[in-house]
């Protein structure tokens, strides 16, 4: 419990509903519990730090880019199949956290909304709901 987190490895944890009103008018107190209880998951599934960061990584080169430019547009939709690919290598290794992060995260994507009104807005949202993501599942002990 080095980290302030009990390691629990056959507790079910249960991941709240996501909800799409999170990216569209920000992150609230839902949304920190559902980044939590998903980056606990994730720990428990076995997915690493090292196969978060990739997805990560490439979110913040778009972010950093501005969404505004129409290849950060390009690049936005293409996490989509990059995801998708990420997932099917993870298998190999017999966690299953690479297809849940997967499942979750495309909710998310979806609705940016990316070539909507509003879409640099709401995607800000999706880059703090991913790092809240990533900084739980660190806290409860993600590995690389």
């Amino acid at each position: 419990m080095a980290n302030g987190y009990a390691n629990r490895e056959n507790e079910v944890i249960v991941v709240p509903k996501f909800e799409a009103d999170w990216i569209e008018s920000g992150i609230k107190g839902g949304a920190i519990d559902y980044a939590e209880k998903l980056g606990q998951k994730l720990v428990q599934e076995r997915f690493t730090t090292s196969q978060i960061r990739n997805f990560y990584g490439e979110l913040k080169r778009i972010q950093l880019k501005g969404i505004s430019d129409t290849k950060q547009r390009s690049a936005f939709h293409l996490l989509h199949p990059k995801l998708a690919y990420a997932a099917k290598r993870a298998e190999r290794t017999g966690g299953t956290g690479a297809n849940t992060f997967k499942i979750e995260i495309l909710k998310a994507h979806t609705a940016v909304k990316i070539d909507q009104e509003n879409s640099g807005e709401r995607f800000e949202h999706f880059c703090d709901l991913c790092e809240a993501i990533l900084a739980f599942h660190k806290a409860h002990g993600g590995r690389d």
